[in-house]
Formats: structure tokens, C-alpha cells, sequence
């Protein structure tokens, strides 16, 4: 009977032989893909850029001492209420009420408010929402002309607006 070891060293000699016989496998090359034409990167999309804001440059005046619109400005409020509604972006105009130096700084306070409300009220006559509308007194702490002439009083005499949200 043979032991383990024989059978071991046999098992060895024999595969050993049979590799000699046969030569180290070589390595088939495996076909290559078919080139892939060549094609400029796609460009990157367009910026979009944002919508220009909306300016009013519009102010409506008033008459001494009247918080009255003015029949003549009341196409200029119909077509800042049209921009308004064809805009729904902007989302707070804040309407600014102004007076001239003629008067104490009460009164004069009071007065640009009852006219920044006199345009807030016309605009939501003509569709505009009032949430999207707030006004603000300011007097007469900023004028644009100097209060020398009366024509440069009255232009101190106006609403302005101002886009707060868009």
C-alpha cells in the first residue's frame, strides 16, 4: 500500500509533465468597437436672463392743498394700472405721497397721505389688487425741486411709486 506521501509526489510529477507537454496559453486579441465618429460637444443652453424691472416714471401732481386726483391724471393712473396687471411679478408698489414746504409739517403729512390713498383707491378701481398696493406719507421731507417758484411747489405736490417686490 502507498503511503500519502508517494501518492502526493506522484500527483506532482504528473502535472508537471502535462504542462510541459502543452506551451503557455497566448492571449487572443478581441476585436475593437468600431470608431465612434467624433462630434463637437453640444453647447450649453441659454441664459435666460431675467425680465428688465418695470420703472414708472410717471408721478401724478395735485392742486394746493387738495388730495384730489386730477382728471387729467387719470389716464396715466389707467395705464400704470394696465403695466400693473400685465405684470403680476411685481408684487408690492409702495405709493408715495408727497406735499410742498407750504403749511406745518402735520397737516403737510396728513395731505400726502390722503393723496398716496387717492391713487391707491383709483388703481383698485382699475383691477389692480390692493394687497399689491401700500402707500407711505412723506411730506414734505423730500422734495424734487427746490420750493422757490410756484411751479416748482407744485411739482413738489405728487404721488411717485416705487416697485418693492418683483
Amino acid at each position: 500500500m502507498l503511503t500519502p506521501r508517494p501518492i502526493l509526489l506522484a500527483l506532482v510529477a504528473v502535472t508537471a509533465l502535462g504542462c510541459a507537454k502543452h506551451p503557455a496559453a497566448q492571449p487572443v486579441p478581441l476585436p475593437l468597437p468600431p470608431p465612434v465618429p467624433w462630434s463637437a460637444p453640444a453647447p450649453p443652453p441659454p441664459v435666460v436672463a431675467p425680465a428688465p424691472p418695470i420703472v414708472f416714471m410717471q408721478r401724478i401732481e395735485f392742486d394746493v392743498a387738495s388730495p384730489l386726483v386730477r382728471d387729467e391724471d387719470l389716464a396715466t393712473l389707467a395705464h400704470i394700472a394696465e403695466l400693473l396687471k400685465q405684470h403680476p411679478n411685481v408684487r408690492l408698489v409702495e405709493v408715495c405721497g408727497h406735499s410742498d414746504d407750504g403749511g406745518e409739517l402735520d397737516p403737510n403729512f396728513l395731505l400726502s397721505q390722503q393723496r398716496a390713498e387717492a391713487v391707491r383707491a383709483q388703481l383698485v378701481s382699475k383691477g389692480v389688487e390692493g394687497p399689491r398696493l401700500r402707500t407711505r406719507a412723506y411730506g414734505k421731507s423730500i422734495p424734487i425741486y427746490p420750493n422757490d417758484t410756484p411751479q416748482n411747489r407744485a411739482h413738489n405736490r405728487r404721488v411717485e411709486f416705487r416697485i418693492l417686490t418683483q
